[in-house]
C-alpha cells in the first residue's frame, strides 16, 4: 500500500491516516517498508511524505493494561547467536537506543508515550509501535539479514527470560 500527503501536511497526519486505513482493511499492525519526502515544483512549494507499507492482521497484540503500575515502557530486546560480522544500531525514531551485537539481551526503559518508529541502520523496514505507560515490548533482533520483529507479549516473555548470555 501507498500513502501520500496533500502538500505542507505533517508527516504524523500521514500516520494517522495508515492507521486509518490499516483499520478499514482490517488490519491491526502496520510495517512501514519505505517513507520518503517528495518536493513539489517551485510555483507550488511545500512538501510531501509518502510511506509504503504491508499491513498485517494478529490476534496477539497486546493492549496496555487498565491498571497502570508504572510510569514507563520497558523494552527487552534481544539476540541470539550467529551472524555475529553482522551488528547494527536500533534506533526509536531517529534516536540510538542500543547496538545489537551478537547473543545480547537488553532491557531498556522509557518514559515516551506515543506513536514511534522502531528501525535499525542497515534497512528501510520500519516498525510502528505505540508506547503506553506500564507497557512491555519484546523485540527480537535477527541474527542473519538485519531486521527486528515485535513479539507477542507470552511468546516474547518467555524466549526473553529464558535467554542467556555467556
Amino acid at each position: 500500500m501507498f500513502l501520500t500527503t496533500d502538500l505542507n501536511k505533517s508527516f504524523y497526519s500521514l500516520l494517522k491516516s495508515l492507521k486509518k486505513e490499516a483499520l478499514k482493511y482490517g488490519g491491526n499492525i502496520v510495517k512501514i517498508k519505505k517513507q520518503s519526502h517528495l518536493e513539489s515544483n517551485k510555483l507550488f512549494g511545500g512538501t510531501r511524505h509518502r510511506i509504503k507499507a504491508d499491513i498485517f492482521y494478529s490476534k496477539h497484540v497486546s493492549k496496555p493494561k487498565d491498571k497502570i503500575i508504572t510510569d514507563k515502557t520497558t523494552l527487552y530486546i534481544y539476540r541470539y547467536r550467529g551472524g555475529f560480522l553482522v551488528n547494527y544500531n536500533l534506533y526509536l525514531n531517529d534516536s540510538l537506543i542500543c547496538e545489537i551485537n551478537s547473543n545480547i539481551k537488553k532491557t531498556i526503559y522509557l518514559k515516551k508515550k506515543g506513536e514511534y518508529f522502531l528501525r535499525n541502520n542497515k534497512s528501510d523496514e520500519k516498525e510502528i509501535i505505540t508506547l503506553h505507560k506500564g507497557q512491555k515490548i519484546y523485540v527480537r533482533c535477527s541474527s542473519g539479514k538485519p531486521f527486528i520483529q515485535i513479539m507477542e507479549n507470552k511468546k516474547g516473555k518467555l524466549e526473553f527470560d529464558n535467554f542467556t548470555t555467556n
